[in-house]
């Protein structure tokens, strides 16, 4: 869904929204967007509840602040040692984590506006389908009580079982078309695609892409060992245990929802519902909802923290199509942000096109599908290659067509380099299945006017913002961060391609300064998303004056370049 009303968006929490972020709220400490802190204000003015619970949680943050260096005295709570404090993290990168806390949560409102949006659409149909169950569930009930009745006149009623414990895994793989047995003991991998196991008839587990594990039976119940990658899971309580287990630890848990993710180097358990048990040779933990923790190798449970867990499991919880997968921006942001472009002639260009081809991957999905069928055909030729001579690199589009990628596919410039191979619009149906090639009747773009138009609507949303005074909405500082991020690397790939090709220098030279403007807009949208409420009032206003002016400057450079290639 392209947004350009952003107003729409703006934030309306209810009172689970609102008590989920009231320890963050009360500690004023800048966790918190503006706009999330505004709107939990407006809530606060307006229910009494929710304004007395704030009124204790803020009575308690404030008695444990002023009394920490006596709690620390008596030991109540145990004082960071120097060792503890080497370990943490940098400010810059403290910085960035809240920043991606920040825009994480921004995205997860914006699905579920989305989600919302549907359900309304969705409602009536809903209601008569819960209509005819509750029919059919009066019809049913009816019938079975009288047939207990007859047996019950005609035969003696025998004692009820108890129900036995299972001391075998039962294993599914659950799929649109059916489910299918796996063996206990059998690897189980997700290479490209989520997945989805039902264990035992009563714990759901979803599988992210990557991931590798088997399922054992054990004492009842099971142990699910995960070698690698990340898992959502909701058990419910039936008594029997339901362990994961990884090279760093392991989760205990008898009844709950969470989330647990696996590498070489660490296992990261998070709460939805419920408390688990997170344990290792070292010691352990009670994780309970709403906060994470981590086993790092050979080290102990860390303390539990609050985190977002919305954003933490939107991989599992959102449908495959409009997942909110939040690494399209976060995964290719340095860390930490600097006020300096990267230097363009100190790049590897090998190294730079294995590094970001997930990215390009997600951006521009229909090349990939073009280059595996060429494959197929004996035809190898690099990504890079078919974006330059598909000129989709070229192209900008303003808002972002989704969150997972800046275009939509133009389908008649996918016909042209499928031509330039020699293949026809049958072979490129075939290797493209996701777009309508038989139905398209676009005429060729004009991407000089198309770009302009997009980037003086950048302008415009930035603008109308700013006057209205909401310097700090979330929907648009995240579409701008896509854009400009999106902007460095189309860019950056041209210039090293044009680099290998020996350009024209006063190209290259234009897409260096385009690199560096997008670059700057980056910074700033970071500046804007991490600063309080004071410096945000007093300084928004400039920020997003300069992001206009770097829109402004961006978009003349690109008309010289386009201008400058049309003369060649």
């Amino acid at each position: 869904m392209k947004i350009t009303d952003y107003q729409q968006f703006e934030i309306e929490f209810d009172c689970k929204e609102v008590r989920e972020l009231l320890s963050l709220y009360a500690l004023d400490r800048g966790d918190l967007s503006l706009d999330e802190s505004w709107a939990i204000e407006r809530h606060l003015d307006s229910c009494a509840d929710c304004l007395a619970e704030y009124e204790g949680t803020k009575l308690v943050n404030d008695a444990l602040i002023a009394n920490r260096d006596y709690l620390f005295a008596e030991g109540v709570f145990e004082k960071p040692t120097p060792e503890i404090r080497f370990n943490r993290v940098s400010d810059e990168e403290a910085d960035f984590l809240l920043f991606q806390a920040k825009m994480a949560r921004a995205i997860t409102r914006r699905k579920k506006a989305e989600a919302k949006a549907r359900n309304t659409r969705l409602a009536p149909y809903s209601k008569a389908a819960s209509a005819v169950a509750a029919c059919l569930l009066i019809v049913s009930s009816l019938w079975w009580a009288i047939g207990n009745l007859q047996s019950d006149r005609s035969t003696i009623k025998q004692p009820i079982a108890a129900k036995p414990h299972i001391t075998s895994v039962k294993i599914e793989l659950v799929s649109d078309t059916g489910a299918v047995l796996i063996p206990a003991g059998q690897l189980i991998a997700a290479t490209d695609k989520i997945k989805t196991l039902r264990i035992n008839g009563n714990r759901d587990m979803t599988l992210n892409t990557g991931t590798q594990l088997s399922i054992v039976s054990h004492n009842f119940g099971c142990i699910v060992k995960l070698g690698k990658g990340e898992i959502y899971t909701h058990v419910e309580h039936d008594g029997n245990p339901f362990i994961v287990e990884t090279p760093h630890g392991r989760a205990v848990i008898t009844g709950t929802t969470f989330n647990i993710k696996a590498d070489n180097t660490q296992m990261e358990l998070t709460v939805i519902e419920g408390t688990v048990s997170f344990e290792n040779t070292e010691g352990f933990v009670n994780v309970e909802a709403g906060y994470k923790s981590q086993i790092a190798v050979n080290s102990l449970p860390a303390a539990p923290i609050i985190c977002d867990t919305d954003s933490i499991v939107a991989w599992a919880t959102m449908p495959e199509a409009e997942m909110a997968v939040s690494r399209y921006v976060f995964d290719e942001i340095d860390l930490p942000i600097t006020q300096e472009a990267p230097v363009l002639e100190n790049i590897d260009y090998e190294t730079w096109i294995n590094e970001n081809r997930d990215w390009f991957k997600r951006q521009f999905p229909e090349i990939f599908h073009i280059k595996e069928a060429l494959a197929k055909d004996g035809i190898e030729v690099g990504y890079p290659h078919l974006l330059l001579r598909s000129n989709e690199l070229w192209r900008f589009v303003y808002p972002p067509t989704s969150l997972e990628r800046c275009i939509e596919p133009a389908a008649l410039a996918l016909k042209q380099l499928a031509s330039l191979y020699g293949k026809d619009s049958q072979w490129l149906a075939e290797a493209v299945p996701t777009v309508n090639f038989a139905a398209d009747t676009t005429t060729p773009l004009d991407i000089a006017a198309t770009n302009m138009e997009m980037f003086n609507q950048w302008q415009t949303n930035l603008e109308q913002t700013r006057r209205s005074g909401k310097i700090t909405n979330s929907a648009l500082m995240l579409d701008s961060l896509h854009a400009s991020v999106y902007l460095t690397k189309t860019r950056t790939l041209l210039w090293l391609s044009g680099i290998r090709s020996s350009e024209d220098e006063k190209i290259l030279n234009s897409l260096e300064e385009q690199i560096t403007k997008a670059n700057e807009i980056t910074v700033q949208v970071f500046e804007l998303v991490n600063c309080d409420e004071n410096t945000c009032l007093s300084r928004s206003p400039e920020i997003i004056a300069s992001i206009e002016e770097n829109i402004s400057a961006i978009a003349g450079i690109e008309k010289d370049v386009q201008n400058n290639m049309a003369c060649k």
